[in-house]
C-alpha cells in the first residue's frame, strides 16, 4: 500500500498519521508492503531514512532525458537501504514515444519545454539505430 503523493511528511510520520494507520493493518495482515509514491526526493530520503518503508515509487525520474533518481543518489540509497523502487514513467509520460511532430503533442507537454530538443535527439538516435 503506497501513501501518494502527500503535500507534506509531517502528517505521514506523526503518531497516529497515515503511516502508523498501515502499519497496523500489516500487523493485521491486511497489507504486505508499505511505500510511498512521491516525486520529491527529499520525502523518498526522508522515508529510506526511517526505516519503515518497504518501496518508494519515484516517477518521470529515470529515463534517457532525465536521470535524476540516480544522479541524485536516490537508487542507490534505497538500494543500500533494502528498499525497492518502482520507475514510474519510464517514457516521460509518452513524451519519448510521441509523434513529435503533431503541435498537439507540445500543447499536452507544454509543461516541459526544456525537453523538447532532447526528445528529439533521442527519436533521431532510434530511428537511426533501427529501433521505435
Amino acid at each position: 500500500l503506497l501513501v501518494h503523493d502527500p503535500v507534506s511528511m509531517e502528517p505521514v510520520m506523526a503518531p497516529g498519521g497515515a503511516l502508523e494507520t498501515i502499519e497496523a493493518l500489516r500487523g493485521q495482515g491486511v497489507v504486505r508492503w508499505i511505500g510511498l509514491g512521491q516525486r520529491r526526493h527529499d520525502f523518498h530520503r526522508l522515508a529510506i531514512e526511517s526505516g519503515r518503508f518497504d518501496v518508494l515509487l519515484t516517477f518521470n525520474d529515470f529515463h534517457p532525458l532525465r536521470t535524476t533518481a540516480a544522479t541524485g543518489g536516490l537508487l542507490e540509497r534505497a538500494a543500500d537501504a533494502g528498499v525497492g523502487v518502482l520507475n514510474g514513467s519510464p517514457l516521460s509520460f509518452g513524451l519519448l514515444v510521441a509523434d513529435l511532430d503533431d503541435p498537439a503533442v507540445w500543447e499536452r507537454f507544454a509543461w516541459q519545454p526544456r525537453e523538447r530538443e532532447r526528445c528529439v535527439a533521442f527519436q533521431r538516435l532510434c530511428r537511426a539505430r533501427g529501433l521505435s
